[in-house]
């Protein structure tokens, strides 16, 4: 594996840690926000899927289920390695052909 193939892999990965740590700052920053205001914040997942409530001072708000964009991106984070490795695997198992 050239060095460029490994610097496209590893600016891959950084933009996918970068998505990640953006999506766990808004969590947090929503929770934030609903302490602030004095109000209750719930965050459930399910696979693929999370809804949020902010509760208190007789409101009661539930999000519409959505995409659980979390588990999404750590999936595309494996798949697309697991593919880089098989590819990797490959080529090195690869003869070259002689002329």
């Amino acid at each position: 594996m050239n060095a460029g193939r490994i610097l496209e892999i590893l600016g891959f990965n950084v933009l996918l840690l970068l998505g990640l740590y953006f999506v766990t700052n808004d969590v947090a920053d929503r929770s934030a926000y609903a302490a602030r205001e004095g109000l209750s914040y719930a965050f459930s997942q399910s696979l693929l899927v999370e809804t949020s409530t902010l509760s208190g001072k007789g409101l009661n708000l539930q999000s519409p289920l959505s995409l659980a964009w979390l588990q999404v991106i750590l999936l595309v984070l494996v798949v697309i390695d697991a593919l880089y490795i098989y590819d990797w695997s490959v080529a090195r198992r690869a003869k070259p052909v002689a002329p």
